[in-house]
């Protein structure tokens, strides 16, 4: 019969760290199935890319949950107070480090794509940013495979090189996007004047990217500070585990948000997905009057009730202001006040 290993008294330094890293990332999976539920009802026109990257990203994140579900169970229900398998890595390499960095990569490349489309000049940094992101996913990749065959916590630290370069990459890569975010937020700001609905949205949108890549870059330092300075314990598996859920969810409030940043300038239609240009028309009706508008300075107004205006095809057309902030219409004498809430 195999006689096991005794149990240590400071047992909870091993297993506090795994436990604790699970529980947080189960519960950032529910953030993101409801995340992913709400994007799935309020933007069904999205284009068929963001469609495909939130779809993708969910599943690979579903992927991820049941991998470390089944390392919860095989530490703490098959295994429990067997320091064979405490110290066995067992499919953790594949759902921490491996698919979390394929999850950061996806989420960092979007964030590339998003700094082209505010400025087409940057593309020298998104392919900067695009190379860091390529270098953390190679070190996390490589470091999973090691991992795995070496199938022991206590040899992790063979992988050294290979964590730093996945959790630096990832804290690189996070910090860029953010610093550049800054200086465009700060440049759109200074510049509000012009086109200021653009640069209303846009300045929304840079500061929650901002917000979300500083979160993302600092629970990569945190756990590569625990790395370094706390060598030969398992310190830094909590925050690790929870690194690829917070990218996914960065990607989901990025897409949720416009629901908040949008609404209340264009009084109903939904944003494009990240497409620079001007506001959507809205049309809205009061009495048998049809109205198309945009945030222009001169509207056109048609309907064959006004009096006194020019006709075109049968079809009465009255050049209007926006003025005030309500909607109002006269057909007696062909007049009608309308504007932004």
């Amino acid at each position: 019969m195999l006689t096991l290993p005794p149990v240590p008294p400071d047992i909870a330094r091993l297993t506090a760290p795994l436990l604790v890293g699970a529980l947080l990332n189960f519960w950032l999976y529910g953030v993101l199935t409801v995340q992913v539920y709400i994007y799935h009802l309020s933007f069904p026109r999205d284009k068929i890319q963001f469609k495909f990257l939130v779809y993708i990203v969910f599943i690979l994140e579903t992927v991820q949950s049941c991998l470390s579900a089944a390392d919860i169970y095989y530490w703490f229900g098959t295994g429990f107070g067997n320091m064979i398998h405490l110290g066995n890595t067992y499919l953790s390499p594949f759902d921490s480090p491996f698919l979390g960095a394929v999850i950061s990569f996806i989420t960092q490349l979007f964030f590339c794509y998003r700094i082209w489309t505010l400025k087409k000049f940057a593309y020298w940094l998104a392919i900067l940013i695009a190379c860091v992101s390529i270098v953390q996913l190679l070190g996390a990749t490589v470091g999973a495979i090691g991992a795995h065959l070496n199938r022991d916590f206590a040899r992790l630290n063979l992988q050294t090189v290979r964590i730093y370069l996945w959790l630096i990459g990832n804290a690189v890569a996070d910090l860029l996007i953010a610093a550049y975010m800054t200086v465009l937020c700060v440049y759109l700001r200074s510049n509000a004047r012009e086109n200021q609905f653009n640069n209303r949205i846009i300045v929304d949108l840079v500061r929650l990217i901002i917000e979300t890549n500083i979160l993302t870059a600092g629970m990569a330092i945190i756990s590569l500070i625990l790395f370094a300075a706390i060598p030969n314990t398992s310190y830094f598996l909590c925050p690790t585990s929870v690194i690829g859920k917070l990218y996914s969810n960065t990607i989901l409030v990025t897409f949720n948000n416009r629901m908040f940043i949008s609404r209340p300038a264009h009084a109903g239609p939904e944003l494009p997905a990240f497409e620079p240009g001007p506001p959507p028309a809205i049309k809205k009706q009061s009495n048998n009057f049809t109205t198309y508008f945009t945030q222009e300075s001169s509207l056109r107004l048609k309907s064959p009730a006004l009096r006194g205006a020019q006709t075109t095809d049968g079809v009465n057309t009255i050049q209007l202001q926006t003025v005030g902030s309500v909607f109002d219409s006269h057909p007696e004498n062909g007049t009608a006040r309308l504007g932004y809430p």
